[in-house]
């Protein structure tokens, strides 16, 4: 915060299962997936680091802190001809 103080956003955890469901329930392909990781220059601005350095660094780094999924709608492996006419490069 602002002031120094720390603050306290609910993490609400879900699988990767979860997400995969959702997007084929939505008619969706996964074309790529990337997750970042927390380095630890960015464990070291985490407001608890100041009170525990070494645990914290130790808890976070090297996780991933976001997913970016990139997604299309889902073409029929019969129909995907009239869509993919040039190479990917």
């Amino acid at each position: 915060m602002a002031d120094g103080s720390g603050a306290f956003i609910r993490n609400h955890a879900h699988l990767h299962a979860d997400y995969l469901a959702a997007f084929r329930r939505g008619g969706l392909d996964v074309l790529d997936c990337v997750e970042p990781v927390v380095r630890e220059e960015d464990a070291r601005a985490e407001p608890l680091h100041r009170l525990a350095p070494d645990a914290v660094t130790d808890a976070m780094a090297g996780l991933p802190y976001v997913l970016v999924w990139e997604l299309a709608p889902f073409i029929p492996a019969d129909a995907r001809h009239q869509w993919n006419t040039s190479p990917r490069i």
